[in-house]
């Protein structure tokens, strides 16, 4: 038992928790007649050996509301007298003001009534922790003791430990009975690799919570000034991304030493899209020759290495980038000395935008990555959707609530009610507060940003009236036009042809430059085992090549066969076991 205790607790800490195509790139120009949603002719197709093993979901095919007059299996029956369900809740830095700006509490709010009033069910946290170390350290806690919450949100890595214990309820029966049509939707809105990856032996041991997958991509920002100052033209290719990048170094247009791009000390968030450009997936694992491997082991990652390492020892990079976490490291984009910079779609908020308020005449144009074939963007790796795992007490009776909390959120939230009940529990129409995340419960629409985005296009086209917006799409609208909008708004989902929102719709439309991990099961005992040892050979290795300390072809060669014989290869036979189960 205190092995199994010590397990749980070190699975904690290691999966923390977290939210009609054409094939040719999207327009460049700044200036277009349509404002989004370009669909131009097809020119090219991506090339590159790696295929899709997860269906990418298709955008236009969602409806949250399909099949719902048939209704679930069994009918839910609120309870009477009501029960009380235990519970833990991650209060993010944001929630206290959204308490109190709609005078409700964490523990008094219209989520906790909703439960209560509509299905009997009374919400009691058990404990509720700050994002970050106060929540992991109350879960260790839990989790080590005897008395567990009832329904908790958890990871893959604890729900699989979990299982193994014995602790938790097979969900496989009270799914399948209980499911409304809404929640089964929102659910397989990423292809059904959330749902799959909370499977075991062919069961489900706990109901995945969701956000938008594609919100797990990466996009490239280019300084326009500077593109214009150079006459340079949009990266069409990874020599013409370098070229740029060249350019920005050695005219120095800061006048205090520019640098192509900054990257912190763990580098993944800024690297990962660049490794894409040459058909390298280090976080992943992608078919090779009817096998899975992991991405990081394979010959592209060792390309994406080589050209990082010319990148540093040319002085394109902060040289003190591996010593800098991400605060320090992103003052060179604040300061003005950085040109091109990578990561999410809301960069704008905490790096491009706080270097938009030292230079405000400074603009940001959004581009998907290229690939080394001229004109053809590189293919991009999109992640499941999942955001985390609701798991059930064995000793809990009532192991159908979990169920039947998840039908009445995605109800409100995303089903016919959320019509005329949005405004109550996804935004609160009175102050405009975000109130979706405020209960024990959250899901993320798979579409969140990319839908509102789509109808702001309609009403910039003169196709819709920006009044017969609904309510979160007319928040869109009101932070990306007009005289009270917002500048990091404005990049990631305003009008124009290189915004966030604009990149993403034409990646939406051509899905063939899109894959997924082609692993989306829980971590396997050797991920568990030895995935932090793996992790440190990985990052060690990374950093030795990117930094010139070591010969790009003999280190990565070591570390391929060093990673292998720690784990590596454990993992990948593990992998392809469940591989040759689930492939077909």
């Amino acid at each position: 038992m205190k092995k199994s205790i010590c397990m749980l607790i070190c699975i904690a800490l290691m999966f923390t928790l977290a939210a009609g195509c054409s094939d040719s790139p999207p327009p460049v120009e700044q200036s277009s007649p349509s404002q989004g949603g370009q669909d131009s002719p097809p020119q090219t197709s991506p090339g590159g050996e790696t295929s899709p093993s997860a269906a990418v979901p298709d955008v236009d095919d969602f409806d949250p509301n399909a099949g719902v007059d048939e209704g679930p299996k069994v009918e839910f029956v609120k309870y009477d007298p009501p029960i009380n369900v235990n519970m833990t809740k991650v209060l993010f830095a944001v929630h206290p003001t959204s308490y109190a700006t709609i005078g409700e509490t964490v523990d008094d709010n219209r989520w906790i009534d909703v439960f209560r009033d509509e299905l009997g069910i009374n919400v009691v946290y058990q404990f509720v922790g700050s994002a970050g170390d106060s929540y992991d350290i109350k879960m260790q806690m839990m989790l080590a003791s005897n008395d567990m919450a009832d329904i908790f949100p958890t990871n893959l890595g604890t729900m699989k430990q979990l299982y193994e214990a014995g602790r938790i309820w097979d969900m496989t029966g009270h799914y399948e009975d209980y499911v409304a049509p809404v929640a089964k939707n929102v659910i397989m809105a990423d292809g059904g690799g959330s749902f799959a990856s909370c499977l075991l032996d062919g069961r489900l041991w706990g109901v995945p919570q969701v956000t938008s997958a594609y919100d797990t991509l990466r996009w490239l920002y280019i300084r326009r000034d500077w593109m214009e100052e150079f006459n340079l033209s949009a990266p069409d290719s990874i020599d013409g991304l370098f070229n740029i990048m060249k350019s920005f170094v050695e005219n120095d247009p800061s006048g205090n030493g520019t640098f192509a791009t900054y990257i912190d000390r763990g580098f993944w968030t800024q690297l990962e899209g660049f490794f894409w450009m040459f058909g390298a997936y280090p976080n992943s694992f992608v078919e090779r020759e009817g096998r899975l491997k992991y991405g990081a082991l394979l010959p592209e990652a060792k390309e994406a290495l080589r050209a990082v390492q010319r990148m540093y020892l040319d002085g394109w990079l902060d040289p003190e980038f591996f010593i800098k976490d991400f605060p320090k490291a992103k003052e060179v984009v604040t300061q003005g000395k950085v040109g091109v910079v990578m990561g999410y779609h809301w960069l704008p908020f905490d790096v491009t935008g706080p270097m938009h308020e030292q230079f405000p005449d400074v603009e940001w144009d959004v581009y998907t990555f290229p690939s080394a074939q001229k004109g053809v963007p590189a293919t991009v790796m999109m992640q499941s959707g999942l955001r985390d795992v609701l798991v059930v007490n064995k000793n809990f009776t009532h192991p159908e609530a979990a169920v039947a909390m998840l039908n009445l959120y995605c109800e409100k939230i995303f089903g016919k009610s959320s019509e005329t009940e949005y405004d109550i529990y996804g935004t609160d129409i009175a102050t405009g507060t975000m109130t979706a995340d405020l209960g024990p419960l959250y899901m993320i629409h798979p579409y969140i940003n990319l839908n509102p985005y789509r109808d702001c296009v309609k009403v910039w086209n003169g196709e819709m009236r920006a009044e017969d917006l609904n309510i979160d799409s007319l928040r869109y609208y009101n932070m990306t036009t007009g005289p009270g909008s917002d500048w990091a708004w404005r990049n990631m989902w305003g009008q124009g042809a290189n915004t966030c929102g604009s990149v993403l719709d034409w990646l939406v439309r051509n899905p063939a430059h899109m894959i997924q991990n082609a692993y989306i099961s829980t971590p396997t005992e050797t991920m568990i085992e030895r995935g932090s040892i793996l992790d440190e050979i990985r990052m060690s290795a990374y950093s030795q090549i990117m930094s010139g300390k070591a010969d790009v072809d003999a280190a990565f060669d070591k570390f391929v066969d060093d990673y292998m014989k720690a784990g590596g290869q454990l993992i990948e036979n593990e992998v392809n076991v469940w591989y040759s189960a689930n492939k077909d």
